[in-house]
């Protein structure tokens, strides 16, 4: 292990946070370094770094509320994939901004709330080798796909999603980037509204 992590509560605020402690080496030092841009993130759906210190080698995580998909799985209809779809992007697009990539999204990096809103952990991560945001995007396809039962492709996602409700689907472009995973989602948002609104 690169590092290890302590629950504890920050007692003036009355939270609990995650307490990230690296080992030494070269590859503490990148999952460090790596952990440090993730943090840097500004979205409400990434976990969020409360402090850094490179001194003692630890970051202060805010502990989301939830569990992961491994203990919690869902299954959503259309309008409630595509929801999620929209939130998993704005979250990659805020990573891609800083920018980072993820680089192991997956279902026990993924933590939902009782309201199935999603948090990308950032915590515990580990060793992550050469993310990308093309590999970020292609895992929070397959998530959302297996959540909704589809094809874990752009496309069969689109396609499965706009047939459940009648809807064309949208045209869209390349998927290089968070930014442009949330075009299509709210494409897909607004295809399928629109043909819910028709019924």
């Amino acid at each position: 292990p690169v590092s290890q992590l302590a629950r504890a509560v920050d007692t003036v605020l009355d939270r609990s946070v995650v307490i990230e402690r690296f080992a030494s080496g070269d590859d503490a030092t990148r999952a460090l370094d790596h952990a440090r841009g993730l943090g840097r993130a500004q979205s409400p759906f990434v976990q969020r770094a409360l402090a850094f210190d490179r001194a003692e080698r630890s970051i202060i995580f805010e502990a989301p509320s939830g569990a992961p998909l491994t203990e919690a799985p869902l299954r959503l209809g259309a309008a409630d994939a595509i929801r999620l779809l929209k939130r998993l992007a704005r979250g990659a697009a805020a990573l891609h901004r800083v920018p980072v990539a993820h680089g192991a999204i997956g279902e026990r990096t993924l933590v939902f709330d009782d309201g199935a809103v999603p948090t990308l952990l950032c915590a515990g991560l580990g060793s992550v080798a050469d993310p990308t945001p093309a590999g970020d995007i292609a895992a929070i396809v397959a998530i959302v796909a297996a959540i909704a039962g589809t094809e874990a492709t752009p496309a069969g996602l689109a396609r499965a999603l706009c047939a459940q409700v009648g809807a064309a689907v949208p045209a869209y472009g390349a998927l290089a980037d968070g930014e442009a995973l949330y075009e299509l989602a709210e494409a897909l948002d607004v295809a399928v509204l629109g043909a819910l609104g028709a019924r």
